[in-house]
């Protein structure tokens, strides 16, 4: 990253802001009047903090920006999701091609672990040759899908696929079935209950992402957007900072988890309830992933991290290329953070810790390591990783990844598969009208072009100015990023001035 030549010497204005203990309410941005995390009202030990309790201003201007296009959308729409609809009736085979590139290269990627455990190993050990310990798996589990709670008439079932990989591409080799009942595992040479079996692991991916891995880029963050909120003053660097990554979210993530309306309730009365069985069986999907599955070494549950997860996919050296530069950017920033504010930011640490116990403890927030890595993961994960779930989902066609499957388990192994009525047209009319509304990405507000208030900061008009160079820089090291990703051949999964700045959708 480009840097200034120089650091400014004097960084702050010593005022009693920092002198003082008791800062009036004032100097916050809402005047100590909240918002603040509680216990999740609906599972409060399987679900993330939520923050209930919302400013007004907040509240007005997500109807405003945001809340009008869901009913927008809702009216208009739907010409469009009955052509699809229509266009797209029954269930869909995949090709193992097809099977093997969205599930190892694409956003679903970020679900493999490399490596058989003792776990895995038993589930599968009749069907693995002599000698694989010296070849390469990976294993993808949607063990989570035996949790749901189908409407009648729907099913769903956990899968567990295994992977090998050969000359540098995963194919895969075993599919677990959970509600087979005779042949729980099936290969390639199994015809029909191998083409059903994927079908069920798409839908389990798709599952996965919206409801469970994707929820975690959500929710946990709530607890660090209202606390920055309560406990920072206006006028400090951080807060400046993070304030374009928290806009529109705090509304946003509380009317998806606490609202009638919301298409994790999914209400059969709205058009966009897209999804298999009732609102307690979608939430469990999300304590799946924040909980963890007791018995399962693939789902241990969320721990808070200040780095990036590896995994080894594209994906991954696409997402690790913006981290880069966003870590680049926020360690420039920190470095000109005062002693007096680092005070504050310890408080504010002390207050996340409670509810996310992985989150820097204040006795450690002052090494400045440390608060480098907890800002780049916050500013990392709203903006970058979010947005390029949803943008990389939306390029899988629906007819792929089934929301709705109308085959039972049972019947395939009988030979009794009707591909033609295995998803209707009311199943894909309202699942297109779901991803059209909440899935696709819509930006209101976007990363390429964020610029932070720093003229707030109580700094001097040196170090202002250095900040708001900072930021010019920032924006330009971003614009190269997709050139860099050209010249290493790593797929562009979502452009630049498609990601939004916060979580918005």
């Amino acid at each position: 990253m480009q840097t200034l030549n120089q650091q400014p010497t004097s960084t702050t204005q010593q005022t009693a802001y920092y002198e003082s203990d008791n800062l009036p309410k004032e100097a916050f941005l809402y005047q100590r009047q909240g918002p603040w995390p509680q216990p999740s009202p609906r599972n409060p030990k399987g679900e993330a903090p939520a923050v209930l309790r919302l400013p007004r201003k907040e509240k007005e201007a997500w109807k405003k920006k945001i809340g009008r296009r869901y009913f927008k959308n809702m009216w208009t729409y739907w010409p469009k999701a009955l052509s699809y609809a229509y266009k797209h009736r029954g269930l869909h085979k995949i090709k193992d091609e097809e099977f093997n590139h969205y599930l190892g290269s694409g956003v679903f990627s970020k679900f493999l672990i490399k490596g058989l455990s003792d776990q895995k190993k038993e589930i599968f050990k009749e069907f693995l040759p002599d000698d694989f310990d010296s070849k390469e798996y990976y294993v993808i589990d949607f063990s989570l899908m035996s949790y749901t709670k189908p409407f009648e008439g729907i099913y769903a079932t956990g899968t567990i696929v295994v992977f090998e990989k050969v000359n540098g591409e995963l194919i895969a080799k075993l599919i677990y079935v959970d509600q087979y009942k005779d042949k729980k595992i099936v290969r390639p040479i199994d015809g029909e209950l191998w083409e059903l079996a994927k079908v069920y692991a798409m839908q389990g991916a798709a599952y996965k992402l919206i409801l469970s891995e994707h929820a975690l880029l959500h929710f946990p963050f709530d607890c660090i957007n209202a606390i920055s909120k309560s406990t920072l003053p206006i006028n400090t660097i951080v807060l400046q900072l993070l304030l374009p990554h928290f806009e529109h979210t705090l509304v946003l993530n509380k009317v998806v988890l606490n609202s009638t309306a919301s298409p994790v309730e999914n209400d059969q009365k709205f058009p966009y309830s897209g999804f298999l069985g009732d609102g307690d069986g979608q939430r469990s999907l999300v304590a799946c992933a924040y909980s963890g599955i007791e018995g399962n070494d693939s789902y241990n549950g969320y721990h808070y991290s200040k780095e990036i997860e590896k995994f080894d996919s594209p994906y991954y050296s696409f997402l690790l290329e913006y981290y880069n530069v966003i870590k680049k950017f926020v360690t420039e920033v920190v470095n000109v953070i005062s002693e007096e504010e680092l005070n504050l930011i310890k408080d504010w640490a002390k207050h996340i810790n409670q509810w996310l116990p992985t989150f820097t403890p204040s006795d450690e927030i002052l090494l400045k390591d440390n608060l480098i890595e907890e800002l780049t993961m916050i500013i990392w994960d709203v903006s970058v990783a979010h947005s390029a779930d949803h943008y990389s989902f939306a390029q899988v066609p629906s007819y792929l990844v089934p929301l709705r499957v109308r085959v039972n388990p049972e019947d395939a192994e009988k030979g009794n598969i009707d591909w033609e009525n295995g998803m209707n047209i009311k199943d894909m009319f309202r699942y297109r009208m779901e991803r059209e509304m909440f899935f696709k990405p819509t930006n209101v507000s976007n990363l390429f072009n964020t610029e932070y208030n720093f003229d707030l900061v109580n700094y001097s008009d040196g170090t202002k100015k250095y900040l708001k160079d900072l930021n010019a820089i920032f924006l330009r090291e971003l614009e190269e990023v997709e050139e860099r990703l050209k010249q290493k051949n790593i797929p562009i999964f979502i452009p630049l001035k498609e990601m939004a700045r916060s979580i918005q959708y």
